[in-house]
């Protein structure tokens, strides 16, 4: 009898984990990193990744190292990064193509050639500086030695930390967990250097340490709102663009005829009000063609839009105070069917790691950044292939392309007109609207309808004025939370200001430390 129980526990127990090893799943067997860390406060980093990719077929892994952060003060800092090479298990040179967007550069190995399943190892060589900061007298090191943003789950991670002539960190500090957490979970080797070592990490979990050094170690601080270092591919490109500036030097009169006759194109137009968006345009597709650029104003206005069709709900969790701004969290209330592909996927990203609720200020930073970055390149995209933007295929002569590849053309400048006329209704002051004899009566609904709309379009100041001593409460039943000093100007002033620095391409970090997620480095990432 005890025979058969022990037999059946072991097959309760073993069973499971081999069927979940032979799923398909992907997950991080073991993330090593050494980081060595100099007077001249750069950081060498190699980090050894033994990633499984289960029976899936993959070209390889991306891993996106931040270099924009914004921490909880408004400060921004600027790092400079280069990618020194990567080998595999065997030391042979692994294909690696940088590209830097969204705040990150974003190193994708793998040959797109090919594909590998299994276990692979992937050691990958970089820089980061300077990555020290000065706090009470003294260098301080806040590391994420393991990002918040890698999407499988990480069984064993590592971090080694060096400093010349045999310089320790002070008062150290490891946390562990998801963006925020302040649980202290690591476990110290005691060696030297030491080593700090974590275990059965989930996606969206990281690893950051903390720490003194002694004052006078390092020679020049990480400062806030300074420029970015410059890195030697910098000084290739400077080279190349100089070259290429003294041998088409005509070009630039080309370029300064295509913006002369794109502003006569806008000018010939007559500009009447448009009551109703432009149809068969997104709301990012008429915040772009207003002003020939996508940014975090766009994906604000496509987050509410969203909002207001029903398929998430704003609640607002804290008002806003005179120290502090607002705070809210988004739920999830009903899956993404029906909406665009770009809407889709900035629902995806936004939910990836939860049940249906988020707080705004813990979204994941770096995959908000590159679904934002994918986002704007499909908005240019689609403007182009709907013909309101000028095509090397579409223009026979080489002048012409030069005039229109990238600019408005006269398709464009038309519906340009349109867009600006719906701006014009949208923005329109109190004393002027008698001039609109046929404008829709200000509603509630409307309110809500539109408000997407003028965020794009930078006029949501102005279309909130228009409905002030409107009850706009009942109709907004995208929205929830205090209701305190409510108003359409202050919600919308509260939800742009609050939801546009977490769509922005800045990775949050702690100014003082003391959580994981709050550091310098990290990221994240996953296969592709």
């Amino acid at each position: 009898m005890k025979r058969w129980l022990a037999a059946l526990l072991s097959l309760l127990i073993f069973v499971p984990a081999s069927v979940s090893a032979q799923s398909g799943s992907e997950q991080i067997l073991s993330f090593d990193s050494k980081i060595h860390i100099s007077y001249e406060n750069v950081a060498d980093v190699v980090e050894t990744i033994q990633y499984d990719f289960g029976s899936r077929s993959r070209h390889g892994i991306y891993r996106d190292i931040p270099i924009d952060y914004t921490d909880t003060n408004g400060d921004v800092y600027r790092l400079a990064v280069e990618h020194k090479g990567t080998v595999d298990q065997s030391n042979h040179e692994v294909q690696a193509q940088t590209t830097k967007s969204g705040g990150n550069l974003r190193i994708r190995l793998g040959d797109p050639d090919k594909t590998v399943t299994g276990i692979q190892t992937y050691k990958i060589h970089y820089t980061l500086r300077p990555l020290i900061t000065e706090k009470n007298g003294r260098g301080f090191l806040n590391l994420d030695a393991v990002g918040t943003g890698w999407e499988v789950p990480i069984q064993r991670a590592s971090a080694t930390l060096v400093f010349d002539n045999n310089v320790s960190l002070a008062e150290p500090q490891c946390f562990v967990g998801a963006q925020g957490s302040t649980e202290q979970g690591c476990l110290v080797q005691e060696m030297f250097p030491p080593r700090y070592t974590a275990s059965n990490l989930a996606p969206g979990q990281g690893m950051t340490l903390n720490g003194y050094l002694p004052a006078g170690y390092i020679a020049n601080y990480l400062q806030p709102n300074q420029k970015r270092p410059l890195t030697k591919d910098d000084y290739i490109l400077f080279a190349v663009v100089g070259i290429v500036a003294l041998s088409f030097v005509s070009v630039f009169g080309v370029l300064g005829l295509r913006q002369w006759r794109e502003r006569r194109r806008k000018k010939s137009q007559i500009i009447i009000p448009e009551y109703e968006p432009p149809k068969d345009l997104s709301v990012g597709e008429i915040g772009h063609l207003q002003d020939d650029i996508s940014n975090s104003r766009e994906i604000t206005a496509m987050l509410i839009d969203i909002a207001v069709k029903g398929y998430i709900k704003i609640e607002q969790t804290k008002p806003k105070k005179f120290f502090s701004k607002a705070q809210y969290s988004l739920h999830k209330l009903k899956e993404p069917k029906g909406l665009t592909s770009d809407e889709v996927s900035l629902v995806n990203a936004i939910f990836q790691d939860t049940t249906g609720v988020v707080e705004v200020n813990k979204l994941n930073r770096s995959t908000m950044a590159s679904t934002t970055t994918q986002i704007y390149s499909n908005i240019k995209s689609s403007l182009k292939t709907k013909g309101f933007y000028g095509s090397f295929k579409t223009e026979p002569n080489i002048i012409e392309k030069l005039l229109d590849n990238g600019n408005i053309s006269d398709e464009g400048a038309k519906m340009w007109a349109k867009v600006e006329g719906f701006k014009l209704y949208l923005s329109v002051v109190e004393k002027d609207r008698l001039k609109f004899s046929d404008a829709p009566e200000k509603t509630p609904k409307l309110f809500s309808k539109m408000l997407p709309y003028a965020i794009a379009l930078g006029v949501e100041k102005e279309w909130a004025k228009q409905f002030e001593g409107i009850d706009i409460q009942k109709a907004a039943t995208w929205y929830t939370g205090s209701y305190a000093g409510f108003s359409a100007a202050s919600l919308t002033s509260n939800l742009n200001s609050s939801f546009a620095p977490v769509v922005s391409s800045n990775t949050s970090v702690s100014s003082s430390g003391g959580s994981s997620g709050g550091g310098f480095g990290g990221g994240g990432g996953g296969s592709w």
